[in-house]
């Protein structure tokens, strides 16, 4: 189905590392980085363990997040809600508010509108996809990249037995 809107989204070249401590700390750098130049980061994980961990990364680098995932699907609506705004850092498990828009302001448009971190690729290509339509959503601006290291879940299944080889 065509797009309502020309999606000018900029997906960035996949970052690719041998160890998950490589990965997390490319990605709190990635954060860090487009959270000090105003723009709001979604950061997509796989698993509640996953968005526990790096909220107590960014709580250590005195970090303000909001963590959408089954343990706190209660505040949903308000985090979505927030998802969009200056510096907002809002991470995500893979079924968390689905099928409503992260809304951006014109200030956040302006300075590149929202940057989607996928932390993990998902066993459903649909499923990155659908994370990356978060940002640029209605012909709005907006970034994703993915991050994943050989040590993630979908890696080890289909590729341990060529790490076992290496």
């Amino acid at each position: 189905m065509p797009y309502h809107l020309p999606n000018i989204r900029e997906d960035l070249s996949a970052a690719y590392y041998t160890r998950e401590e490589e990965k997390w700390a490319a990605v709190l750098e990635e954060i860090i980085a487009f959270n000090g130049a105003g723009r709001p980061v979604l950061v997509g994980t796989r698993s509640v363990e996953a968005s526990e961990n790096l909220g107590a990364m960014l709580k250590a680098r005195h970090l303000e997040c909001k963590i959408l995932n089954a343990v706190r699907h209660d505040q949903e609506a308000e985090i979505i809600l927030r998802a969009g705004d200056d510096r907002a850092i809002t991470i995500a498990t893979n079924m968390a508010g689905r099928g409503s828009d992260i809304r951006i302001s014109k200030k956040v448009e302006e300075t590149g509108g929202l940057h989607v971190i996928i932390t993990e690729g998902h066993g459903s290509a649909r499923v990155d996809r659908q994370l990356r339509g978060r940002a640029g959503r209605q012909g709005g601006r907006g970034r994703s990249r993915l991050f994943a290291s050989f040590d993630d879940e979908l890696y080890q299944r289909h590729l341990g037995w060529l790490m076992q080889v290496l």
